[in-house]
């Protein structure tokens, strides 16, 4: 495992500390050899940065496996996220200026049109 640490510690400190926290949660060596393989992988799928950041959500939500990872770019959720986390605020917004519209203002408007 020191080789898959050192490779992902080429990446990011981030991606070290999710694949140590992998290989802690599966139950086989064997696992986890091959869960933090497929997660180096990602990198050529997903892009260097769209990892990491997936891997900071995964430690977060405590998501610890190959297919717990890969499903957050896939689904896009590392997008939400990382506007969430660092894009600007949103402007709260106002209903205030919108109206229903008025669909019957005069009754008697409605007993005329149905004679």
């Amino acid at each position: 495992m020191d080789d898959v640490y050192r490779k992902a510690r080429e990446i990011d400190p981030v991606v070290e500390e999710y694949i140590k926290l992998v290989a802690v949660a599966k139950k086989y060596p064997v696992q986890a050899v091959r869960s933090s393989d497929g997660i180096l992988s990602l990198v050529e799928r997903f892009g260097h940065d769209r990892v990491v950041l997936s891997c900071r959500i995964a430690i977060e939500f405590g998501m610890f496996g190959y297919n717990e990872l890969e499903s957050i770019p896939a689904n896009r959720e590392n997008e939400k996220y990382h506007v969430q986390m660092e894009g600007p605020a949103p402007e709260p917004v106002s209903y205030t200026h919108l109206t229903l519209p008025t669909i019957c203002s005069d009754s008697k408007n409605i007993e005329k049109n149905d004679k």
